[in-house]
Order: C-alpha cells, then structure tokens, then sequence
C-alpha cells in the first residue's frame, strides 16, 4: 500500500478558482462602495435642487444649471455646492463677474 502524498497540482484547480472567486467577489465589493457613492451623492443634488426650486420658484432644470454654472465658475464640485446648500439653504456663491452662458452640446 501507498501512502497519501500532497502533490500540490492536485489543488492547483480549486485554488485558482478561489482566487478567481475572490478576485471577483473584491471587485463586487468594490462596485457597490461606488453605487452606494453615487446614490447618495444624487441624493444631495436632488436636495439642494429642490432647495432652489423652492427658493427661486424655478424649475428643476434652472436649478440644477445653477448649480451647475455655480460648479464651473467657483470650479468646486457639483457635489460640494450641492451638500452646502442642503447644509444652509442658499447657494452662497460669489461670481468675481458675470457667470459665463452655457452652451448646449
């Protein structure tokens, strides 16, 4: 009778696919860390737009283009301007001069 001998590439399958395995449950992992992100990053856009649109009494597209024109002559992130509005209520943002016009692509 033979004894059991380890022979490592008799393992090699099934530890490729736990890698394997692994490696796709940290990218998952990762996807959702950015969703969760996201959701709630568009959360606090949608709050502070309907901050200004009561504010201003505009529409959603004029208030979140001010937040936009806001983001791009302050170059802060859409995102920053949007969680001090929810923060204060205001989009306190001072232009050095007039915001330049949007254009539409």
């Amino acid at each position: 009778m033979h004894p059991l001998r380890f022979v490592p590439t008799d393992v090699s399958p099934a530890t490729t696919s736990e890698s394997s395995l692994e490696a796709e449950l940290a990218e998952a992992h990762v996807k959702i860390r950015n969703l969760e992100v996201a959701l709630t990053t568009a959360r606090v856009i949608s709050a502070a737009v309907g901050i200004l649109m009561a504010t201003y009494k505009i529409t959603s597209e004029s208030a979140f283009e001010m937040l936009v024109v806001a983001s791009q002559h302050t170059h802060q992130k859409l995102r920053d301007l949007a969680e001090r509005v929810v923060e204060t209520g205001t989009l306190d943002v001072q232009f050095s001069s007039e915001p330049p016009p949007r254009t539409s692509a």
